[in-house]
């Protein structure tokens, strides 16, 4: 249709240019020409029919905007791609996808594994005492022994006493009773505490030490202790056994407040007579 210059130099007639055509008077002649090669030449003008010469509408695309020479200036769509570019393939690269770091996966404990093994006893909380020794001792059967040897309370009277300096005479039976044999070669109670330990008992001393049954208290020689054992030694000190309410030996001793050997009228008292050396505790 010549009369809106369908030409692509000059593209579509807007509105404003179309009614600046008709108030110049050129609705009623035609004369444009075809500049596409695709258009009618001659007539064309407004008068030409309703549907052809018309003022664009909104069905027609939007409509293109006048340069101050007059002239349409072209629409301009966006073209641009939302799309990424792919990449070419590379073989000397990994296409595999980024593996996720290495975690170490902790296995659950096999159902019917064995139990741990439990620690060994011990005392009190924190006081490092050993609950027991290795001797196998049957504590029930000294305790019972040692009870039956016993003569009177506090009875050290060579005149009233058939064990009078038998101490560890008694012990050793008590002990035997029990399933322990135990030798000392000097003979004398003071030197107990190393056949105690051959036999698999073990020292308990400390401050924190509390009596159990069947424990041995060593005591040395109190001070001033004249008598000598098998090998010239002077002194011969004293042992008895805890039996579950007090030391017991070749009778049975009244306990000190901290139930510890040595109480009473014994002569191994050391609130009554100075020891040589501390008294020493073993545990079966």
């Amino acid at each position: 249709m010549e009369g809106f210059g369908q030409g692509p130099a000059e593209g579509r007639w807007g509105v404003e240019q179309w009614l600046n055509q008709h108030e110049q008077g050129n609705g009623t002649a035609g004369g444009g020409t075809d500049t596409d090669g695709g258009g009618d030449s001659g007539g064309g003008g407004y008068n030409d029919g309703p549907t052809e010469d018309r003022p664009p509408t909104s069905g027609d695309g939007p409509a293109p905007s006048t340069s101050s020479t007059g002239e349409s200036e072209p629409v301009v769509t966006n073209t641009a791609q939302t799309d990424q570019p792919t990449q070419p393939f590379d073989p000397n690269v990994n296409q595999s996808p980024a593996e996720p770091p290495n975690q170490s996966v902790v296995q659950p404990a096999p159902v019917n594994a064995p139990a741990p093994e439990p620690s060994p006893p011990v005392g009190p909380p924190d006081s490092g005492i050993p609950d027991h020794g290795t001797s196998g001792l049957d504590v029930a059967k000294t305790v019972k022994a040692i009870d039956g040897s016993a003569i009177g309370t506090d009875d050290y009277s060579k005149a009233t006493n058939p064990n009078y300096n038998k101490c560890l005479t008694v012990v050793e039976g008590a002990l035997a009773a029990g399933g322990v044999d135990i030798s000392v070669p000097s003979g004398a109670a003071k030197d107990a505490g190393q056949a105690l330990e051959d036999a698999g008992f073990v020292n308990v001393t400390s401050a924190d030490y509390t009596p159990r049954a069947g424990d041995v208290a060593v005591i040395p020689p109190y001070v001033g202790d004249t008598r000598t054992d098998k090998n010239g030694g002077i002194g011969l000190g004293h042992v008895a056994i805890y039996d579950g309410t007090q030391w017991v030996s070749q009778t049975k001793q009244s306990n000190r407040t901290d139930g510890r050997a040595g109480g009473g009228a014994n002569p191994y008292n050391p609130q009554t007579r100075p020891l040589t050396g501390p008294v020493q505790y073993y545990r079966p």
